[in-house]
Order: structure tokens, then C-alpha cells, then sequence
């Protein structure tokens, strides 16, 4: 997996009697962006939460840029630089659209007890963490909302916080789960737009869950499809949905 930004191999990982996936073998290369679909309950928000370190592995390796990663905690992985998004967006719903952002860059002296009282060593990074906040938001067409409390934001706004964050927090590789989940078909376009457009300007690499195949389809380089937390198919979207394996899955689920 020499050409892998994120390998993946033979990774499993069992609750009490349930194996929620096993053997699954995936790379994801840097720049593209990679889907993962299945049916429901087949194993990826599973295989996300392994990734990231919500989970550890029962068994496989995990290597992010050339190292290893499996058995790391979420902080470790997101300083790595491999952010993720949730289905329902993980917000501060008390904190307005842009203090979510000024809290995601790592590092930050002035959260150091030690540097608390003393503003002159953090001021300046501060302020230069506020400017780069405000250039994402306008660049995901945010502002205008940047006072406005996650709480009071539309659900598609919300998923768009979430990917600034991840671009405010030095994300390399952002995981997406279902960013098109709960929008209307052109609003889901839109976002799909916006992640083609971060993968061209900031060089990001994305692996996204999205179970809206009329969407997902036209903007992955690659995809791979889980069915009962075992890898059934992989290929360009093309060879994907020419498959008669992923055909009767997504049948029988309906």
C-alpha cells in the first residue's frame, strides 16, 4: 500500500458475540476522495469509529501516512491530522458558529494553564486563529452566520460547520459520515460541491459514508461497498454498481 494515505488491513472488531466487521481491507489514496456505502447495519460508522480511535481493533493494522495508528485515542489521531463528521453534527450547540471553529486548531497556548494570565505569548496566535476562522467561513459561505448559535443553524449549515472545524483542526484526511443525510437533493449536490472544491484548493483527502448513491456516485474516484461487516465489492462507481453482488444487497435490503 505503498501509494495508501490511509491502509487498512485486515482490521476486525467484535461487540460480545457480534462481529460488527471483519477482515476488511480498504486504502484510501491521498487527494481522492473514496465512498463507502452499504446497507444499513453493515459495518461503517463502525469501521469510522475503529479508524479515528473511538474503537480498537480486535485484530489488523491501521496506517495513516506511512504510520501506524491502530490503538491511538481521537485526540491522537485529529492532532495527526484525520478529522471526522457525524451523521447528526457534534456541535457546541451554546457556542455561536464561530467560537466552534476558534476551538478546533490543536495546540493552542492559551489554553495552557501555565500561559492563562500571561496574553502577550498567545495573543498573537489568537488572533491569527480568529482571522483563518473567518477566511473558512467565508469560503464555505458561513458568513454572515458567524454570531449565530449552532443550535439555531439549519442541519446543512450544521454538517458545513462541522468540515470548517475539521479544516480549522489541520484535517488531512476528513471522514464523513452521511453528509448529505437529512438535506434536499440540491442542497446535497451543493455540499458534494464543496468537498470536490476543499479537495482542489486545500488538498484534502475525504472517505465519506453516504447512503445517497444518486449523489455520492458522481463525485467519488473510488468506492467501496461493506454488506453484514464483510468488504463485498470494490472499484471506480462504475464497476461498483455493475456488480451483481452489490445489486442483490441493496435489493434485499429494500
Amino acid at each position: 500500500m505503498s501509494d495508501s494515505f490511509l491502509g487498512i488491513v485486515g482490521v476486525s472488531k467484535r461487540f460480545g458475540g457480534v462481529e460488527a466487521i471483519k477482515d476488511i481491507n480498504i486504502e484510501v489514496k491521498k487527494g481522492s476522495i473514496t465512498g463507502l456505502i452499504g446497507p444499513n447495519g453493515s459495518g461503517k460508522t463502525t469501521l469510522f469509529n475503529v479508524i479515528t480511535g473511538f474503537y480498537t481493533p480486535d485484530s489488523g493494522e491501521i496506517c495513516f501516512k506511512g504510520s501506524r495508528i491502530d490503538g491511538f485515542n481521537p485526540n491522537e489521531t485529529y492532532t495527526l491530522g484525520l478529522a471526522r463528521t457525524f451523521q447528526s453534527p457534534r456541535l457546541f450547540p451554546r457556542l455561536t458558529m464561530l467560537e466552534n471553529l476558534l476551538l478546533a486548531p490543536p495546540h493552542q497556548m492559551g489554553e495552557r494553564l501555565i500561559y492563562a494570565t500571561l496574553e502577550k505569548k498567545w495573543d498573537k496566535q489568537e488572533r491569527a486563529i480568529a482571522i483563518d476562522s473567518k477566511g473558512v467561513a467565508e469560503r464555505l459561505l458561513l458568513n454572515g452566520i458567524e454570531g449565530t448559535l449552532t443550535a439555531d443553524l439549519s442541519g446543512a449549515h450544521m454538517k458545513l460547520v462541522e468540515t470548517a472545524r475539521g479544516l480549522m483542526g489541520g484535517a488531512q484526511l476528513l471522514l464523513m459520515d452521511e453528509p448529505a443525510a437529512g438535506v434536499l437533493y440540491s442542497t446535497a449536490r451543493e455540499i458534494f460541491d464543496y468537498i470536490s472544491l476543499l479537495r482542489k484548493e486545500y488538498g484534502l483527502t475525504f472517505f465519506v459514508i453516504e447512503h445517497r448513491l444518486d449523489v455520492l456516485l458522481d463525485y467519488v474516484d473510488y468506492v467501496y461497498v461493506l454488506h453484514l461487516g464483510k468488504l463485498l465489492s470494490e472499484g471506480t462507481p462504475e464497476e461498483v454498481m455493475k456488480d451483481k453482488n452489490v445489486i442483490e444487497a441493496y435489493v434485499g435490503q429494500s
